[in-house]
């Protein structure tokens, strides 16, 4: 709960130990939101187990005035024993205190009787929070205690913002990076990486800032989701909330207003405002270094940069939340009048600060926004072109520049932005359809393929603008949508729109409509990936990575995906994340596919982008199916297979359907798997290729020889092998499965001489089992016994818990004396010992002293030698294996 506070926390807890025998003083220092007051929490429950009582005080603004009303929080529960006090020092208490009247008594008299009074209830802690309200009088009561503790049972721990001198101050500095990344991935897990890094930069180790701004930003994105991809605005405002918005309030409302403004004005204008000569510009006739006198707790120039740094983050942040709608534009135009007539920073404050319609402005804005995009920050550009529209006093015109920002809103993937930029367009040109066409058309594609998981605008409108010639610039992004609907719904609209205008054979589309389509593309694609620029995003990077994905070969490619995973945006990045996790699952890493899907799926529905969620919860379906958790599979039947149908993924819905024929197969129902394979497509079809081998294990184990040989000439016929090295392997898997006794051996051993055989471990590991059954039929159970120790490993390393339990049945049938190996290493047999006793990775590591990585290898390896697939079957085998190597005991002696 308190990440990077253990040295501080160590402190409190050794002060609060020593308490029965001698007392002492802490003073917590440290800016607003520090974790003061969680420290205090912390002191309080520590102080309580030790039996000590406790008394607390919180100063209040309200009460700053109040002569010893932080005194009275303090003591007050005590007042009843004031009678047994020397009479002076109970005058002098009960007058300071309001209980008589009286003459105000001296602060030593006060604090000499305060002193006793604690001793007589000792051993007691008193807590003390916003020392920094509290009143003067008490203050110098305080002081005086904390000076004379140290021979009574009795510590004082207080709390301030206040850099005051102390001899047992204690310091909170901002949390490290690695704590409050820590804490964030701890505490908000959902948070998406753009947003993540935005928080951390804001909160600028700040253990408040770090838990309140993503439940902030979260509230914010249910009206504005691009709170969550990064910067939502222009100029970066943040959605402090009430708590957060108030940590420098007192501070800064304290300010003349002319420093106030000043600073507003260097917040918003970023580093070019917080230089020295601008704040000078910016001052007006007021001696600018005079101002930042009066902000000097808040902010400073720093003499190496020559630039204003604020005292955190959140002082700045605080300022533009603080600050009125006509106060921001009054230091927006502040700011832009220093700047020349020709510098782009001047035109967009000078938007930022306009009010009402201006054509001119309008159209220097315009001009800002295209450069903004040509430089790729689509992001930026998009806000930039939408002031544009604001600033437009024409509808025409005004319709237009919205339809512009929403499709480089599309770029940027700030679907829902480009969602209300459309929506306001509609409003704008009503009732007739916005202009210009084409983009709205794509934009209107774009949106609702992304957000409602809604392929059929991308069908229905994009065809007949490509034909027409009148697709202007977004020609290569309309043929990536088509093609991206064409492989999920299998629609021929659109697959004959790719066709007809992806002719060029060098085009990446082109290449992308051969790779999905079955044909080897590994040589151009290689090719094709070399040529894109290396320095920013295209719509052709984009289209060779779904090209990469056709065949399976994301992870050769990692240049492009590693320059496609620097964007900011989400909606891309989920994309890129998705395609990732289905290459770690291909590729055996299960457990890393599964966090990306899981994490993908939840952040994706926090988005509301419904196409993104499906294709992670697909990711994430594979790997249930494939560890036979049929229970987790069927709750995702609802998305995958009910409402996919619905809005025509067809693919999706196949692919869902082929996963109910793996977990059956995993579970040795083979009748049932053969009936679930009825409605899958046949080979050629997008991912088809990926339930070959269950559609013809399905047919094999429930007796359908022929079945499972016609399909496989399909698969030859079409040349299914040619289009990439894994589709190659799972066509010589399927054909091991239903190869002819006689041509058997020959089929399994070209499955493994395949190169990167050992790449898709799954298959593999099938193939082996399916080998080491067909051994132990023929005879030859020291082979089969190989093969299923093989599949044993690898089914119980992935977690595939049917299949490895297949394995371990066959192993018994062909070596049930021999076919595990018991003897485990002095470690294993430790961890073995521990796991049966029910204790988790973590807890064996911190008992032997490795990691629960370390623990997990070595329960890699003892699984399979004690013949078991799951932690539950530890306690068991051991001891079976003990009662196995018992002495036999001898017969009594008659």
């Amino acid at each position: 709960m308190l990440a990077g506070r253990d040295d501080q926390l160590a402190t409190i807890h050794a002060a609060l130990g020593g308490t029965a025998a001698t007392g002492t003083s802490l003073l917590l220092r440290g800016d607003p939101g520090m974790g003061k007051t969680a420290l205090l929490k912390e002191a309080e429950t520590a102080a309580l187990g030790a039996g000590l009582r406790v008394l607390r005080m919180t100063g209040a603004a309200a009460e700053s005035r109040l002569t010893y009303a932080a005194l009275h929080q303090v003591l007050w529960p005590l007042l009843d024993d004031t009678p047994a006090l020397p009479a002076e020092q109970r005058d002098a208490l009960e007058s300071a205190l309001g209980v008589r009247d009286g003459s105000p008594p001296r602060a030593e008299t006060v604090a000499d009787a305060a002193l006793a009074l604690l001793a007589r209830h000792g051993p007691v802690a008193v807590l003390q929070d916003d020392l920094h309200w509290a009143d003067p009088a008490s203050l110098a009561v305080f002081r005086h205690l904390r000076r004379r503790t140290a021979p009574l049972p009795v510590v004082i721990i207080g709390a301030t913002r206040d850099p005051v001198p102390d001899e047992g101050a204690i310091d909170l500095p901002p949390l490290t990076d690695e704590a409050s990344e820590r804490l964030l991935r701890l505490f908000h897990p959902w948070l998406p990486e753009g947003a993540r890094h935005r928080v951390l930069r804001a909160a600028g180790g700040n253990p408040l800032a770090l838990h309140e701004l993503p439940a902030r930003i979260r509230e914010a994105a249910t009206d504005h989701p691009a709170y969550l991809a990064g910067i939502p605005d222009l100029f970066d405002e943040l959605p402090l909330g009430e708590r957060l918005g108030r940590l420098y309030e007192d501070d800064l409302r304290a300010l003349p207003a002319g420093t106030r403004h000043l600073l507003l004005a260097a917040a918003l204008g970023g580093p070019a405002a917080q230089h020295a000569d601008a704040l000078r510009d910016m001052a007006r006739g007021t001696p600018w270094t005079q101002a930042l006198e009066t902000a000097s707790v808040l902010a400073h120039i720093d003499p190496a940069t020559d630039r204003l740094e604020f005292r955190h983050p959140l002082v700045r942040a605080g300022l533009i939340h603080l600050a009125t709608p006509a106060e921001r534009r009054a230091a927006h135009q502040l700011f832009a009048d220093t700047l020349p007539a020709t510098s782009h920073h001047r035109i967009a404050h000078r938007a930022a600060a306009a009010v009402g319609t201006d054509a001119e402005l309008a159209e220097q804005v315009h001009q800002e926004a295209d450069r903004t995009a040509a430089q790729g920050e689509d992001a930026a550009a998009a806000r930039m072109m939408a002031r544009a529209a604001g600033l437009s006093p024409d509808t025409a015109t005004r319709t237009a520049r919205l339809i512009a920002a929403a499709v480089m809103a599309t770029r940027a993937g700030r679907m829902h932005l480009a969602a209300e930029l459309v929506a306001e367009a509609e409003t704008e040109a009503h009732p007739a359809p916005p202009e210009p066409a084409a983009p709205y058309a794509y934009a209107v594609a774009c949106t609702r393929f992304q957000l409602d998981c809604d392929p059929m605008p991308t069908v229905e409108l994009l065809p007949r603008f490509l034909d027409g010639g009148s697709a202007a610039g977004l020609r290569d992004a309309m043929l990536l949508l088509l093609l991206l609907a064409a492989v999920h719904t299998g629609d021929e609209r659109a697959w004959a729109a790719v066709e007809r205008h992806a002719t060029d054979t060098d085009e990446p589309a082109a290449l992308c409509l051969r790779a999905w389509t079955g044909a080897h593309q590994g040589k151009r694609l290689r090719e094709a990936v070399a040529k894109l620029p290396g320095d920013r995003e295209t719509a052709a990077a984009w289209t060779l990575l779904w090209a990469a994905a056709a065949v399976d070969a994301v992870g050769e490619h990692e240049a492009l995906r590693g320059s496609l995973a620097r964007s900011s945006a989400y909606a891309p990045q989920a994309f890129v994340d998705s395609l990732r996790a289905h290459d770690d699952f291909l590729h055996g890493r299960w457990e890393e596919s599964l966090t990306v899907s899981r994490g993908g799926a939840e952040t994706s529905a926090a988005y509301h982008h419904a196409l993104n969620e499906t294709l992670h919860l697909l990711n994430a379906a594979q790997i249930l199916a494939a560890r036979g958790d049929l229970t987790a599979l069927a709750e995702l039947e609802p998305v995958l297979a009910t409402t996919a149908r619905e809005r025509r993924m067809r693919f999706v819905a196949e692919r869902f359907q082929a996963l109910k024929v793996q977990g059956a197969l995993g579970h040795g129902r083979a009748e049932e798997a053969w009936h679930l394979t009825r409605t899958l497509s046949p080979p050629g079809t997008p991912w088809s290729h990926l339930s070959l081998v269950d559609w013809v294990q399905a047919a094999v184990d429930s007796g359908r020889h022929t079945e499972a040989r016609a399909r496989l000439r399909t698969a030859r016929t079409i040349e299914l092998a040619d289009a990439s090295a894994h589709h190659a392997f799972l066509v010589a898997v399927a054909e091991a499965l239903a190869a002819p006794d006689d041509e058997a051996e020959e089929r399994y051993r070209t499955v493994y001489a395949l190169p990167g055989a050992r790449s898709w471990p799954f298959p593999l590991a099938r193939a082996h089992l399916a080998h080491g059954t067909w051994l132990r039929r023929n005879d030859r159970p020291e082979q089969a016994a190989a093969h299923c120790r093989d599949a044993l490993r690898t089914f119980t390393r992935l977690g595939a818990t049917p299949w490895a339990e297949q394995a371990s049945r066959e192993l018994d049938l062909v070596s049930p004396n021999t076919g595990h190996d018991p003897q485990l290493s002095a470690q294993e047999l430790r961890v073995a010992e521990l796991a049966a006793q029910g204790l988790t990775n973590r807890q064996i590591g911190q008992r032997l002293g490795l990691s629960p990585r370390t623990i997990g290898a070595h329960l890699y390896r003892i699984f399979p030698k004690l013949g078991i697939t799951t932690r539950a079957g530890v306690a068991r085998a051991l001891q079976d294996s003990r009662r196995a190597a018992a002495p036999v005991p001898e017969p009594p002696a008659r």
